[in-house]
């Protein structure tokens, strides 16, 4: 039953519905300015080759790429490209590499132009992070480098590649960082304003600090985008510490500092920034009510949505005010459907909850849309038997 498998593959994503997040940043451009873009930061091409038909394809965009520990690490880690390996300049990209089936996740080298790692067909959220770290291992000089330093090699190139590295395998790489910002005597040169840039790694920090005095020369080095998509990591990376030791000062000083830089969708940012401080609250109904604000606010589809509110709805109380607010979403997403899975689900979900009307008639429109379909399929009636039986 597709709308079954469907249902069970989210119920096993989403135990723990901080796993959520907005999404990868994929890169909007050729397959050669993402090289390009690869080279100047030193970072792998992730490529997700796909097709349009593809089931699993659709599903690793909806639920996968868009939890909170798959983005942050890919945002983090690679330059993210997705390609529709059968328009534009896929067919081209098929013969440099060739796939035996959708999806194909590639990890490619910008400078040499060959593939690190490949991985083909869908994957959950911890088996895709772990693959990346294979990637990321086969392009890693990390220890290389630290073994230099330790030798007592501290100029800047050195240092430099060396945070770079650090940051790039999730290494804590603050202390070289402060060591060197410590000791340089003139730190705006170009290596300094490089390291200022990549040792950025919070607000809190003296590196933010220089990158804030000295924007312009950074922005004049390095682009206004990468100075902009610094100052939102260094907020982002300080989400988690003003959540752990629940400082509101902090979360105050993040959300101002977004919000004065113009950063991208400054109100789900903002949710989000309530529902990751609010996931380490005692308070669980608070938890809850930052969780659905950021659920109603900002999934970017029907799919998204579904799939978190029944995330969600797993670890709130029932007949909370929360659980109340989430049914509403619920029936109002499956009357605006057009999607016999998304209204299938929706069906099956209320079937659970003993809820016959709604179990009914969002079945009926799953069974109607479905009857219209290429491949029509009795599961779906035999949803709307079962929930008629109620």
């Amino acid at each position: 039953m597709k709308f079954r498998n469907f249902l069970s593959l989210v119920l096993i994503l989403s135990l723990n519905f901080s796993v959520f997040g907005q999404g990868i940043n994929f890169f909007h451009g050729t397959f050669d300015e993402a090289v390009k873009e690869a080279k100047a930061k030193n970072k792998l091409i992730f490529m997700d080759a796909y097709a349009s038909w593809c089931g699993p394809c659709k599903w690793m965009s909806s639920s996968v790429f868009t939890t909170k520990e798959v983005c942050d690490f890919h945002n983090a880690n690679f330059i993210n490209l997705k390609v529709d390996m059968e328009k534009g300049e896929g067919p081209s990209l098929r013969s440099k590499y060739p796939l035996r089936a959708y999806p194909t996740l590639f990890w490619i080298d910008p400078n040499s132009g060959k593939k690190v790692h490949e991985f083909v067909g869908g994957a959950p959220p911890e088996t895709l992070i772990a693959q990346g770290n294979v990637a990321l291992k086969g392009f890693d000089s990390s220890a290389d480098l630290k073994k230099k330093y330790d030798e007592g090699n501290h100029d800047a190139e050195t240092v430099y590649a060396l945070i770079k590295s650090m940051n790039r395998q999730g290494i804590p790489s603050q202390k070289i960082t402060n060591d060197y910002l410590l000791k340089a005597k003139d730190k705006t040169d170009t290596l300094s304003l490089k390291i200022i840039h990549e040792g950025t790694l919070g607000i809190d920090s003296k590196a933010f600090e220089l990158l804030m005095a000295n924007r312009g020369k950074i922005t004049n080095l390095l682009g206004k985008n990468a100075v902009s998509e610094k100052i939102g990591e260094a907020c982002r990376s300080s989400l988690n510490r003003a959540a752990e030791f629940q400082d509101k000062n902090m979360l105050k000083a993040i959300k101002d500092i977004y919000s004065s830089e113009k950063l991208s969708d400054i109100p789900c940012f903002e949710k989000e920034a309530d529902f990751i401080f609010n996931s380490k609250s005692p308070d669980k109904s608070l938890n809850a009510e930052s969780s659905f604000d950021f659920i109603k606010s900002c999934s970017k589809d029907e799919t998204t949505a579904v799939t978190k509110l029944i995330a969600l709805n797993s670890t709130t109380p029932q007949g909370s005010k929360t659980s109340k607010n989430i049914n509403a979403l619920m029936i109002k997403i499956g009357k605006k459907s057009k999607d016999e899975v998304v209204l299938g689900t929706i069906a099956d979900w209320f079937l659970m909850k003993k809820d016959k009307k709604y179990s009914v008639k969002f079945a009926e429109s799953a069974v109607k849309i479905n009857k219209k379909s290429a491949k029509p399929s009795d599961a779906y009636q035999k949803l709307l038997d079962k929930s008629k039986s109620l």
